[in-house]
Formats: structure tokens, C-alpha cells, sequence
């Protein structure tokens, strides 16, 4: 995922950097889109998003997205204590209209996905800023992004650490 948010951001201040999306893309090993390899999974979506391949990005979201849904479906206690939310997130934007579902709040998705108990502070802020930079104006995100920054101030503040 890291490596996935690193060429996209060279690739953003590089002229060359899509060229090399598209080097890694065809050198990389296939692999299956799956809440095992969800990491993996998210990179390639994203990569294929930025190199233009919208829509094998979507598709590839689409899998991960239904798959994360049947989890969570049939045990929400498993899907929150595996902290999937933050992937299932990712995918559902990805995925597009494929994947709506039926309207829900900003407050009420994130409810419904994380535990009560969720350590947003723990969610890697930089990493999910670029990952969700694409719809970085929508509600949902903003009001992710802001609960992870905030939770991450509190840690910080609580451990006696200078925030960043």
C-alpha cells in the first residue's frame, strides 16, 4: 500500500511517474483481489485508478467491496475487530456507483463500520489522505480524515509526544 502511495504521489509531481505506474502494473505478479491480500488489493486499485484504467480499477474495487460487504454481513463483530472498515471505505469509493448503498450520513457509515472502540489515531492519515485524495471534498471523507487527525492529536497530547 505504501509503496502503491509513493509512486502515485512521485507520479503527481513527475511527468514520467505514470509511465512507471504502468512498468510496475505489467512487472507485477498477478494476484487475487481479496480481503487476505486486502493490502495488496487496495494498492493495485489505486494504482490502476491513477495510471487511467478506471474501469479495471472499479472492477477490482467491486470484488474487494462485495467481499468486505459478505464479511460484514455475516459477523459485523469480526469486520470491526479486524478493523476492515478503513479498506471497505477505500473500496466503496473506488468502486463508484456499482457500489452504492442506500444513502447514509457521513456519522451514520461511520458508525456502522468501525467500533465504537476504534482507534482512529491508528489509522495511517497520510497514507488514507492519499488514498482518498480523489474525493477529498465528499463528506465522508472529510469527516474521516478529520476523526483520525483528531484521535491522533489526542494520543499525542495524551503520551506527552510533539504533534506533527
Amino acid at each position: 500500500m505504501y509503496f502503491a502511495a509513493a509512486l502515485i504521489k512521485n507520479a503527481d509531481n513527475n511527468p514520467l511517474g505514470t509511465g512507471r505506474i504502468e512498468q510496475y502494473l505489467s512487472k507485477r505478479p498477478p494476484f487475487l483481489i481479496s480481503i487476505i491480500n486486502k493490502k495488496e488489493s487496495i494498492a493495485k486499485i489505486m494504482l490502476l485508478d491513477h495510471a487511467g484504467r478506471t474501469q479495471q480499477a472499479k472492477d477490482a474495487a467491486s470484488q474487494l467491496y462485495q467481499q468486505l460487504n459478505r464479511n460484514y454481513q455475516s459477523n459485523p463483530n469480526s469486520f470491526k475487530f479486524w478493523h476492515l472498515g478503513r479498506y471497505h471505505l477505500i473500496a466503496k469509493l473506488y468502486c463508484g456507483q456499482s457500489c452504492a448503498q442506500p444513502n447514509q450520513s457521513s456519522e451514520q457509515y461511520l458508525k456502522s463500520q468501525f467500533s465504537p472502540h476504534h482507534l482512529w489515531w491508528l489509522d495511517d492519515y497520510k497514507f488514507m489522505e492519499q488514498a482518498l485524495m480523489p474525493w477529498a471534498d465528499k463528506a465522508i471523507v472529510k469527516t474521516y480524515l478529520q476523526r483520525v487527525a483528531s484521535d491522533r492529536q489526542r494520543m499525542q497530547i495524551k503520551l506527552g509526544i510533539e504533534p506533527q
